[in-house]
């Protein structure tokens, strides 16, 4: 199933730990909605700067898989399908990270290890709210 152009969820599942591990690593259908976002709003925006295809080396992990992750913290944006380890085949990783961080809008990005770009994308809701009363919260626009 495509999240994005050229990203699928099954690729944005993905992990070698997970199925040497005995461990189903499926994505909600929130963390799926995360994973389209920065799927479509960061990684397909790469994709298409540098016409090449990028590896997801490491996208969605569910708790049980993040606890056996080498390195992963309890709070990591993997377990919320927000966040994805790339590199591009041919591409220095500090060329992706440059482009990311002058071109596009991002939570967090990480040069790790010299071996992947870690990149993470909250999709801002710019949700404008007005509240008179209450506890009621109405649209608000000026």
């Amino acid at each position: 199933m495509n999240i994005s152009g050229h990203f699928t969820k099954e690729e944005f599942e993905f992990s070698e730990l997970a199925l040497r591990s005995g461990i189903v690593n499926t994505m909600s259908e929130t963390e799926t909605r995360k994973a389209t976002n920065l799927c479509k709003d960061v990684l397909e925006k790469v994709r298409e700067h540098y016409g090449l295809s990028v590896k997801i080396n490491s996208g969605f992990r569910c708790i049980a898989l993040n606890a056996i992750t080498p390195g992963s913290s309890d709070t990591s944006q993997h377990t919320l399908g927000e966040a994805a380890d790339i590199t591009i085949e041919g591409i220095p990783l500090l060329d992706i990270f440059e482009f990311i961080q002058n071109n596009l809008e991002f939570d967090q990005l990480i040069l790790e290890y010299n071996s992947w770009i870690h990149v993470s994308y909250i999709k801002c809701r710019k949700e404008t709210l007005r509240k008179d009363t209450g506890t009621e919260y109405i649209p608000f626009k000026v």
